[in-house]
């Protein structure tokens, strides 16, 4: 076996490539962060279309189901795209702290979810969305 069939730029791990790894599932985490918080502000668009009567409840209903097969999806797909499941790991990570946050009251008593009831399927739903799809890529992984 000569010496350089297991350098670095054989195998694949050379420094470059690690680095170029930690910083794609950092900006992943980050996307699922920010992604987190922008979801749960539209949730309050969700609840004034709650608010508004049959119509708005059901294109309130339609709209989350859309948002929440997105997320599942979403997760399932980056089993897919990364290969492992560590990417859907720091996905649903990062959405889920970023729903912690919103849920919390702010210092001026400012509160992203209001009390209508498709906020709490927005905020569950969401939770179990994301949830769903981790545990069915760790299946995946695991047979």
């Amino acid at each position: 076996m000569s010496a350089s069939s297991t350098s670095p730029e054989t195998t694949g791990a050379g420094p470059a490539q690690l680095a170029v790894g930690i910083a794609a599932y950092t900006l992943l985490f980050l996307a699922a962060l920010g992604t987190g918080v922008v979801g749960g502000v539209y949730a309050g668009w969700l609840a004034w279309l709650w608010m508004t009567g049959s119509v708005g409840r059901a294109l309130a209903l339609i709209t989350l189901a859309v948002v929440l097969a997105g997320l599942y999806a979403a997760v399932r797909g980056l089993y897919r795209a990364t290969g492992g499941p560590l990417g859907p790991l720091l996905c649903t990570i990062g959405w889920i702290l970023a729903q912690m946050v919103l849920v919390g009251v702010g210092a001026n008593g400012d509160v992203v979810f209001s009390g209508a009831g498709i906020n709490y399927l927005y905020l569950f739903g969401g939770v179990a969305a994301v949830m769903f799809g981790l545990l069915s890529t760790t299946r995946a992984a695991a047979g």
